[in-house]
């Protein structure tokens, strides 16, 4: 699986990413009362969902590395949460199987630079709406 950022239009994968994720939470309301007994119960309430990047850093020009994702902290960005293309030298998204999709917020971005290792990064990214489920693509 493969965390994709959107710029310009197109569907960039964050390089040389050594772990992705994806977490998504419901929330619930107590709905406890004297009725309930010695049990609690509950209601499900608004959902969220984030997903977060381990990455090595890139310097190499037209990357989604540190510098690209540093530009980008605190916006608004879509980001689409998929399969990589078997073969394909550019990590594109492999449309054959679901995907998800959705608009999230770079919350943090953190750099690590540990002696005589190389240079990583991670990222959170927080969802801001609902997170879409993208069926894949039927080829006849």
């Amino acid at each position: 699986m493969m965390l994709y950022v959107d710029v310009a239009g197109v569907l960039s994968p964050i390089a040389f990413a050594t772990s992705n994720g994806i977490s998504i939470s419901t929330d619930t309301i107590d709905t406890s009362n004297k009725m309930s007994g010695k049990w609690k119960s509950f209601l499900p309430a608004q959902s969220q969902w984030t997903v977060s990047t381990e990455a090595l850093i890139s310097k190499a020009t037209g990357h989604m590395s540190y510098d690209t994702l540093r530009s980008k902290i605190g916006s608004v960005i879509d980001v689409q949460f998929g399969t990589v293309l078997a073969g394909s030298p550019e990590f594109a998204l492999d449309t054959e199987y679901p995907s998800q999709k959705g608009q999230a917020i770079l919350t943090a971005l953190d750099k690590t630079a540990e002696s005589g290792g190389i240079a990583t990064c991670s990222a959170t990214l927080q969802g801001t709406g609902e997170l879409l489920d993208v069926s894949a693509v039927v080829i006849p």
